[in-house]
């Protein structure tokens, strides 16, 4: 994998006790073709109510074009398939190292559904 020096800019959107958003601009530097786009990702990381020890993380990007360009097909596709593989990547090390979120099992019902009741 290429790297290449890249400036990037982290906005706070929305800070709240449950609730944190961020948009953060990417700008790549000596690269062909870097003065035509940049790329923006948004960051939500939001704590469900009545949970106080894990969160949901939603990631989105979108390519901001500042040129025209010729070119501009083939850097969408590279854009998303390196965000797309980054995010991969991310995701399988969640994983790896146990923080995935567990969705607990709910006590057993009878065959119509209704709860049993003690």
């Amino acid at each position: 994998m290429k790297a290449s020096p890249t400036q990037k800019i982290a906005y706070v959107l929305e800070q709240s006790e449950k609730v944190l958003k961020m948009r953060v601009v990417s700008k790549a530097k000596e690269v062909p073709y870097c003065d035509c786009f940049s790329i923006e990702e948004e960051f939500v990381c939001s704590m469900p109510e009545g949970c106080a020890n894990s969160c949901v993380l939603r990631v989105t990007m979108t390519i901001i074009w500042h040129k025209s360009t010729m070119m501009k097909s083939i850097i969408a596709s590279s854009s998303q398939k390196e965000s797309k593989a980054v995010w991969t990547a991310y995701s399988e090390y969640v994983k790896k190292n146990g923080h995935i979120f567990k969705v607990k099992k709910i006590e057993s019902k009878l065959s119509h559904k209704i709860e049993k009741t003690n």
